[in-house]
């Protein structure tokens, strides 16, 4: 067959009807119903597409909007009359229920579910004058009401319309009713036996206002209900009347949910359940106080399920509390768990929580059904999760929301099950998610730990990391470890800067002990950063943290099923990426480089020129300055260089298009310290090495330890809140003049308002005309309060500069480490200057994250990532470099002043092959992971092994007892 040529009228109706199907039968019905076709008329008039009827629409956060108008005026005109016949159940929006009802006769209509249920609607409707009532009389037998949510206020005020009166009175042949979301109460326990009687009712869902309203329903005048689920708010402690008490063979299905604590479960619950000896499905949530005893499985099994023999499903959670004197042992959850383990019940959970004077026990059936677990043990609710828990739970549930079905909007196409967040994002639908601050605990944190005041203070990490989560909790650890540590090389270097230049002997030997101590000191501070950090790891349950990273939201690709989740998710080809980084990033990245490097050389170059021209006198006085002017161009270029490659460095990667966050982390690092390595280090490095003029070496790293730093706390924490102060002062202002503005227009209007009126009684046109002419008001004006023009906290936040994560401050500090391993053998003071500023570090990166930019969401991490080892690795760069400062400056020359050239250099290479071998003993030496911490996860893994073992016992011994049950 010519494949060219099939047409989709070509297909076996067999095969039609199996692709329709695919389809939402209103869409069909809507699409293909009335066109000129007969063969295609037959197959959608099928049962299939019009036995059950939908005009609703549930948006993203649940609520419940009747189908366009357009739509309802085509199925009521065209469609609803020709196919009334097969229509059995209808769902409805109650605007729209009047015009749907009315278009056809429906013969066969037997089910109504109606949305945006009001009292209005049914005093309108459900009476005898009704315009349906012939359909609500003798056809409908399941009805289902679900209220507005502005209408769920609990209430059983007699003077208010009575919702279930009006629904017996219309709706005679029943068989199914329910009721939900309705804030009117039944109360039925004074009424005469007749009200509220049926002879069809089998299925009842009610929300009923007291216990004695549950017995009144159950004393035989609802005679066929086998399903009966009712939400009780109060149980009284005595009946009012007296009910009938016989048991209730029909029910089946009973579900029983109560709020508010009650000491009636012995007393009204149980009775009442005992009744019920034929049921099949149980559930059971009630809060029990005022007890003697807990109740565990044992209670349970006595009291409830050897009276339900032919009981398959139990769902449930009862709460107990018990006051301490009442109980004779001290009970764990496990002693809970085992009772019900003894009967059978493996799918429950428990919670214990042992109070001040009272004990208080959940017990609940898995998976949880419901919706309040209650108190939990938790004194403050507020305070069960910190803020960035709360913030990472909703941003989980943000992420979890799935396309239902195939959509177009605004020419951007939705495929089912794809992220509908990362999809908007990544189309710019939605411009930015972020979570607010709390100003409590925001205002907390700048106290204790911003302000000058607080510099010499140690850092409130759990408040940290409570606030901003682990990963900046982390960085501010391993932040003020570092400015720690780097209190020693600061003693030792200020103390070799102090005796250089006695000697060219005590030179020698103080450079050779510097170099050795700085080797020793950056191993011995990153093996014990491994350490405390598996500490902090362990702390806040990270240590092996092992999970399915979530798809980065600006990643792109071609949506495919995934191999994990089988949901929709981007997918990109690995062989695009290589491509890329072959073709772009690697050239780019090396033309960055050459062109800084040639341009710091031609500086540097340009200084000894004009050093040398000076030196000769060459130049006139007036030109000395001159040589001034190579430094400033040098600082210029640099920091010119340096926002260039790292915003480089982020386009690259990020059109790399790497799925995990973790890999496009690490190749952020390793660009942005492979161009910074070239832009900070090639300088004095090239001063050192090829032109041995160590006094500008000195000045060139008193500017960068001095200035340049100093310099850098301005422009990442000052200038930014200058800017977004001034930015967002500017738009308060704004906001005030528009509030003005609109204020004199409300005056205005009401002027006019006020001549208006005596128009009306006046009839004076010509002076009414005047004046709107010369107000020029326009009556569709609006006039919006002042809380729409005022920013609110949202407002004020979108405006704030987003957080760039922690690249460049990881960065920053990692390039002070180089220069203090490198070049503090040339520059003793370079560890006291990095202490000096690291001290300051902590609190302009606190003022950044509290006073400038957005709150970040949390991120748990368990280390610091490939920083630590590209610290390592710099150590063994350190060796060789120094190595080669040692021979450069001719140190080995002077303290061996007959060695040959060629004997230098193998001892040179000896030294640092013996350097090397020395720091890889000491990190193997010494465990990354403290003992203490080992001996805890090795308990914990003990404990884990125990219980699966024990699951598996339980599991084996309930398959071998349903099996001796069986064969019995």
């Amino acid at each position: 067959m010519n494949q060219s040529n099939v047409c989709f009228l070509d297909l076996p109706d067999e095969i039609l009807l199996i692709v329709l199907k695919k389809l939402h039968n209103m869409d069909v019905l809507y699409s293909l119903f009335d066109i000129n076709n007969q063969r295609l008329q037959m197959i959608v008039k099928e049962k299939t597409f019009t036995n059950t009827l939908t005009f609703v629409l549930a948006t993203i956060t649940d609520d419940i909007l009747s189908v366009d108008d357009s739509i309802v005026d085509r199925f009521c005109i065209n469609i609803l009359p020709k196919i009334d016949y097969n229509i059995k159940s209808l769902i409805l929006e109650s605007q729209s229920m009047e015009r749907i009802l009315l278009a056809a006769n429906y013969p066969n209509l037997t089910e109504l579910k109606l949305y945006n249920v009001n009292d209005h609607i049914v005093s309108r409707h459900f009476t005898v004058e009704s315009p349906f009532r012939h359909i609500f009389q003798e056809q409908i037998t399941d009805l289902i009401l679900v209220y507005s949510r502005a209408r769920h206020i609990l209430s059983n005020n007699p003077s208010e319309i009575n919702v279930y009166e009006y629904t017996l009175n219309v709706f005679k042949n029943l068989k199914h009713l329910s009721v939900i979301q309705c804030g009117q109460l039944l109360s039925i326990k004074n009424l005469a036996f007749t009200t509220w009687s049926s002879l069809n009712l089998t299925k009842l869902c009610i929300d009923v206002f007291c216990f004695d309203d549950c017995f009144a329903l159950l004393d035989g005048r609802l005679k066929q209900l086998n399903t009966f689920i009712v939400r009780i708010y109060y149980i009284n402690d005595e009946l009012s009347s007296v009910y009938n008490m016989d048991d209730l063979p029909n029910m089946k299905c009973f579900s029983l949910r109560c709020r508010c604590e009650t000491n009636q479960y012995d007393t009204r619950v149980l009775p009442l359940l005992r009744r019920m000896i034929k049921l099949k499905e149980l559930t059971l949530n009630i809060i029990n106080d005022e007890r003697t005893t807990l109740i565990d499985g044992s209670q349970i099994n006595n009291k409830i399920l050897v009276h339900m023999p032919c009981l398959r499903e139990f769902i449930f959670h009862i709460s107990t509390e018990v006051e301490l004197h009442h109980i004779t042992h001290h009970l764990s959850n496990e002693d809970i768990q085992q009772t019900f383990t003894n009967i059978g019940y493996q799918q429950v959970s428990c919670i214990l929580y042992y109070m001040v004077d009272s004990v208080m026990c959940h017990i609940f059936s898995l998976p949880f059904a419901f919706d309040y677990l209650g108190y939990i043990g938790v004194e403050d609710e507020d305070k069960f999760f910190s803020t960035q828990e709360r913030q990472s739970i909703v941003l989980h549930l943000l992420y979890s929301i799935r396309i239902n079905e195939d959509h177009i909007l605004n020419g951007i196409k939705f495929k089912i099950d794809q992220s509908l967040i990362q999809r908007g994002l990544e189309k710019n639908l939605i411009r930015q998610i972020i979570p607010l601050h709390n100003k409590e605990q925001l205002n907390h944190l700048r106290d204790i730990w911003v302000w000058p005041k607080n510099v010499l203070k140690p850092q409130p990490i759990e408040d940290i990391r409570q606030y901003f989560g682990v990963k900046i909790a982390l960085y501010f650890c391993w932040l003020s470890f570092y400015t720690k540590a780097l209190c020693l090389p600061a003693i030792y270097g200020i103390y070799i800067w102090y005796h250089t230049g006695q000697s060219q002997e005590l030179d020698d030997k103080l450079f050779v002990i510097n170099a050795f101590l700085n080797i020793i000191w950056a191993t011995g501070f990153l093996i014990f950063w491994r350490r405390r950090q598996a500490e902090l790891a362990y702390e806040w349950n990270t240590l092996d943290m092992e999970q399915l990273e979530e798809t980065r939201t600006t990643y792109k690709g071609e949506l495919r099923r995934s191999p994990v989740t089988d949901k929709y998710e981007p997918y990109y080809p690995e062989w695009k990426r290589l491509l890329f980084r072959c073709f772009v990033t690697i050239p780019m990245l090396i033309i960055n480089l050459l062109l800084v490097s040639f341009c710091i050389v031609f500086i540097i170059r340009l200084q000894s020129w004009i050093d040398r021209q000076l030196k000769a006198g060459r130049l006139p006085p007036l030109m000395s300055l001159t040589e001034l002017f190579p430094k400033v161009l040098l600082a210029l270029v640099t920091t010119i260089f340096d926002d260039v490659y790292k915003y480089v460095s982020r386009w690259l990667t990020d059109r790399e298009n790497y799925r995990e966050q973790r890999t496009h982390d690490n190749q952020i690092i390793a660009k942005m310290f492979a161009c910074a390595c070239v832009n900070s280090y090639l300088g004095v490095f090239y001063i050192a090495f090829f032109t041995h003029k160590y006094i500008r070496l000195s000045d060139q790293l008193i500017t960068i330890f001095v200035i340049k730093q100093f310099w850098d706390h301005i422009k990442e924490a000052i200038i930014p809140y200058i800017v977004s102060n001034t930015r967002l002062s500017f738009l308060i202002q704004l906001s005030k003049k528009e509030h003005t503005r609109y204020t004199e227009r409300k005056d205005l209007n009401d002027e006019l308002k006020r001549i208006l009126d005596q128009w009306n009684t006046s009839k004076q046109t010509k002076l009414v005309d005047d004046i709107l002419i010369d107000s020029s008001f326009n009556p569709r004006d609006t006039i919006p309060s002042f809380e729409t023009l005022s920013l609110s906290q949202a407002e004020i936040e979108c405006l704030q500069p987003k957080w760039p994560d922690l690249y460049e401050d990881y960065l920053e500090l990692v390039i002070q480490f180089g220069y203090i391993i490198f070049l503090s053998t040339l520059f003793p003071l370079a560890a006291f200057f990095s202490l000096i500023n690291n001290i300051l570090e902590i609190r302009t990166d606190a003022f950044k994250l509290c006073m400038i930019y957005q709150r970040p969401f949390s991120q748990r991490v368990k280390d610091i990532g490939h920083w630590q080892k590209i610290m390592e690795y710099m150590i063994v760069a350190a060796i060789i470099v120094n190595c080669i400062f040692c021979s450069i400056r001719g140190v080995f020359r002077r303290l061996v002043p007959r060695l040959p050239f060629a004997a230098e250099i193998f001892l040179l290479i000896c030294i640092e092959h013996l350097l090397v071998l020395f720091c890889k003993i000491i990190r193997s030496s010494i465990e990354n992971v403290p003992y203490w911490v080992r001996v805890e996860k090795a308990k914990m893994e003990y404990r884990r092994r125990e219980a699966l073992k024990k699951l598996e016992c339980d599991a084996l011994h309930l398959k071998e007892t349903h099996c001796h049950v069986n064969e019995d």
